[in-house]
């Protein structure tokens, strides 16, 4: 498993991207407040191949946007689900 972060010439980025053996598994961007997706997440969600993407929070809120292949939600819950601790 390796960790890095994604972010393009026009400095867009993503705050990191879990890979296995070089392939992404999956992208979080931490945001204090779950008000809306990201716009980097999105541009990412749009031109990658990356299968999932997470906005984490320290809200309540959980949602998908399966367009983009997103889900926000609380830092618990991902810790819960994403990281099975």
């Amino acid at each position: 498993m390796e960790l890095c972060f994604l972010r393009d010439n026009l400095k867009r980025e993503v705050d990191f991207v879990v890979l296995r053996d070089n392939v992404p598994i999956f992208a979080v961007e931490c945001n204090i407040g779950a008000k809306s997706l990201s716009k980097h997440l999105a541009y990412f969600a749009e031109r990658t191949d990356i299968p999932c993407f997470y906005q984490v929070h320290t809200g309540q809120d959980d949602y998908e946007i399966a367009d983009l292949r997103a889900r926000i939600l609380p830092f618990t819950q991902f810790v819960e689900e994403v990281l099975q601790v």
